[in-house]
């Protein structure tokens, strides 16, 4: 067992005592350069102020398992067979980057804060719980070779940059709230359950796709220019909150997307740039036409009916756009060439 009161300790503090483990407590606020658990359980129980720590090394177990004090863990690295369990939500948890390649548990859904780089790497598993993780600092990263994180609640108060690449990506269920900036990076996917959608959203990297999946009700899609955008919302519907461009590729996979006032924007003239499986654009969709004799279909509808308009150019000699809408018991299309 340790015990620490107030303390100051600038070097290096090690558990390596894989049959008993440790505990610590304290009084005041206790201060540890380096906390490494190297084999065996260590507990961090009650701190009346708080616990500072500037970086924090994880290949045994280390429990967070009391909620009086603060705990600031710096950097911290959970090694392959590192697990850090957090049974106890402490008054806060703060790190400045986090990298996993063994487990992190958060069961008790605690939030917790941020202040650099999440990365999770192959063999890594990162349970969030339903806590909100606020991003804070200058400009970070979320990603890792494990190339999906899922965090149910987030805050981005900073600029971030998503890198995971394998499907869902950075997943995000319930809420995607703060006023920072989330910049999808080369091949980078998103996926939003999210009803609303409050920080700034850059989604033009080549390759990156934005995926809006809530089945469970509406969602308001961010006015932006995205590269790929799939809507996958089961009977749902998603509602433009601005003007919105895709410059590659559609993907309606089910549900409707209504634009209101807006117009939803496919700069891409290829005639495959968007595709259906099931759902609708409800309002005006425009689609970049290119030269030459090619067919385009416009999946427009009412918000409970599928009536595409089909378009066969024999022979464009200039390229420009066309706006297709349909209202009940009427097709409309308008030329903004």
């Amino acid at each position: 067992m340790m015990y620490r009161e107030a303390q100051t300790l600038s070097g290096t503090l090690i558990l390596n005592d894989a049959t008993n483990g440790g505990t610590m407590t304290g009084t005041g606020t206790t201060t540890i350069g380096t906390l490494t658990v190297t084999a065996g359980t260590l507990t961090l129980n009650s701190f009346t102020t708080g616990l500072t720590v500037t970086t924090t090394g994880v290949t045994g177990t280390l429990t967070f398992n009391n909620a009086t004090g603060t705990r600031s863990m710096g950097a911290v690295t959970v090694n392959t067979g590192g697990v850090v369990n957090v049974t106890t939500a402490p008054s806060s948890l703060t790190v400045t980057d986090l990298s996993v390649t063994g487990t992190w548990n958060n069961s008790v859904n605690a939030a917790m804060s941020i202040g650099g780089n999440l990365t999770v790497n192959t063999g890594g598993s990162f349970t969030a719980g339903s806590g909100a993780y606020t991003f804070t600092g200058t400009t970070k990263t979320i990603g890792g070779t494990s190339g999906t994180i899922s965090i149910p609640s987030i805050s981005i108060n900073v600029s971030v940059t998503n890198n995971l690449t394998t499907a869902p990506g950075l997943n995000i269920s319930t809420a995607f709230a703060g006023a920072g900036t989330l910049t999808q990076g080369t091949n980078a996917i998103l996926t939003i359950g999210a009803a609303t959608v409050t920080p700034a959203l850059t989604a033009t990297a080549s390759g990156n796709l934005v995926t809006y999946n809530s089945t469970t009700g509406g969602q308001t899609i961010i006015g932006t220019t995205y590269y790929n955008l799939c809507i996958d919302k089961s009977t749902q519907t998603g509602t433009l909150g601005a003007a919105t461009t895709i410059s590659n590729n559609l993907n309606l996979t089910s549900g409707n997307i209504t634009t209101g006032t807006y117009t939803l924007i496919v700069a891409n003239s290829a005639t495959g740039a968007v595709s259906r499986t099931s759902g609708q654009v409800v309002g005006n969709l425009q689609r970049a036409i290119a030269t030459g004799a090619n067919t385009y279909t416009f999946d427009v509808g009412t918000s409970s009916s599928y009536t595409p308009v089909s378009v066969n150019f024999a022979s464009v000699t200039s390229a420009g756009n066309l706006t297709a809408s349909v209202t009940p018991g009427q097709d409309l299309i308008t030329d903004h060439r």
